[in-house]
């Protein structure tokens, strides 16, 4: 895998792989894990010093849609690697049990941030993946309407890595913007991020008897008596597996009434200290009018704030709220999804529930695109309109979505051809008899 004599652009190509992975959130690391088990080298790059995104380095502690509600039951629909995950959570004993928000009618499951990233280094290592921490995705090199290699930097110096195959899962869709993909989003009109964090010192019993409803209730009386100004008011409070911890999802980060936005620098300086402001704010708040937080102090902060939107990368197909309204299958359909359309907007968030029973999927169309060959992308930057974009952004759909890439890459490495080709059909096979398993069967 290791070559250091030559040279692309002057940088030294320091590796070559079948499959290379940018970013090693949820999907990148399903993705890694799938190309490898399937006998594909490769290399997952990561710029933290941990994987899980938004999971672990923005503390988001909760998983969203892993089920949904069939004759009255908790169905499992994310499988497969899905489903290996939650499974090591519990061997820890790092597992909540599920949560219902009075406006969603299908349950999340709280977890413990350091297991997570425990369990996904054991998954990572024991697939045979070559893990990069500390290193970004600066630039690729396009040879044919290919991804021939990727610049990567790290402190000091630039180097290549060539490869046959490129999965784009750094949620911003960071290598196929540079490969010259388009892009859905405007930069402009997306969903407001927060910043979430942890607080300890709380009584749990006590806690899990407040709703959110109860909550934007007492939120609301604050605010209307001027003793806060809180920009958001319909937050989540969340007890964690660990005795007297939360997760405390209720911060709104936005410059005027625009969003911070993550591409841009400034931007995210600003939202981290703002967020962080806003932490203190809320926690003041719990500690006088909230039964279980009296004692509660902040123990955690976040590496980077929670990202909800920047780009969405134009795919063969652009799933629409039209899917999302229909609960639509596909015969290509590769992950499924049952939250609600959760939009975040400047001073409130629609919510709108499928169904009970009924889930939307994602097609494997949604994660390639018509203009590079060889490139797959998953996770947040799929291919999709802002609104269904705001349910299946969701860590189940994303680690579906990067199993199925990963499979995707890693026969494209050994069979050739190009990404948008693929049978999904095929690739939706493999995954069930990979563990998968689809509630019904595609259209």
């Amino acid at each position: 895998m290791q070559n250091q004599v030559s040279k692309i652009r002057g940088v030294p190509v320091r590796y070559t792989t079948d499959v290379l992975v940018a970013g090693g959130g949820m999907a990148g690391v399903c993705a890694a894990t799938a190309a490898a088990e399937m006998g594909a080298s490769v290399i997952l790059l990561e710029r933290n010093g941990k994987c899980g995104g938004n999971f672990t380095s923005s503390l988001v502690a909760s998983f969203c849609a892993y089920h949904t509600i069939l004759n009255g039951e908790e169905t499992l629909i994310c499988s497969g690697l899905g489903e290996r995950v939650l499974s090591q959570l519990v061997k820890r004993n790092s597992l909540g049990k599920p949560i219902y928000h009075y406006r969603s009618i299908v349950p999340y499951i709280p977890f413990d941030v350091p297991a997570l990233i425990g369990v996904l280094d054991e998954i990572l290592i024991k697939a045979g993946v070559k893990v990069l921490f500390h290193q970004l995705a600066y630039d690729v090199v396009m040879e044919n309407n290919r991804v021939q290699s990727v610049i990567v930097t790290e402190k000091g110096e630039q180097y290549a890595i060539e490869c046959k195959t490129i999965i784009d899962c750094t949620g911003d869709g960071d290598v196929a913007f540079k490969a010259g993909v388009p892009v859905l989003s405007d930069g402009e009109h997306l969903q407001f991020p927060s910043l979430v964090f942890h607080l300890s010192g709380v009584n749990s019993d006590e806690a899990l008897k407040i709703t959110k409803k109860d909550l934007e209730e007492l939120l609301t009386k604050a605010k209307q008596a001027g003793e806060y100004d809180f920009p958001r008011l319909d937050g989540t409070l969340v007890p964690l597996p660990r005795e007297g911890m939360a997760h405390a999802n209720m911060t709104l980060l936005k410059i005027g009434n625009r969003p911070v936005n993550a591409l841009s620098s400034e931007d995210i300086s600003f939202g981290q200290i703002e967020g962080r402001r806003q932490a203190f704010m809320y926690t003041d708040f719990l500690r006088k009018h909230v039964p279980g937080y009296e004692n509660a102090y902040i123990s955690r902060f976040p590496d980077f704030i929670g990202v909800r939107e920047t780009r969405r990368i134009k795919g063969c197909y652009v799933l629409t709220k039209d899917d999302f309204m229909a609960a639509r299958k596909f015969k290509d359909g590769i992950a499924c999804c049952s939250w609600p359309l959760e939009l975040h907007r400047a001073d409130s968030t629609d919510w709108v529930n499928l169904p009970e029973g009924e889930y939307l999927e994602v097609p494997l169309r949604c994660l390639v695109s018509e203009e590079v060959e060889n490139l797959f992308f998953a996770g947040r930057c799929l291919s999709a309109d802002q609104e269904a974009h705001a349910a299946v952004r969701c860590g189940p759909s994303c680690m579906s979505m990067g199993e199925a890439v990963g499979i995707g890459a890693a026969k494209l490495s050994k069979d050739g051809g190009k990404a948008r080709d693929l049978d999904g059909a095929a690739i939706r096979k493999i995954m069930q008899e990979r563990g998968a398993h689809f509630l019904k069967e595609a259209y």
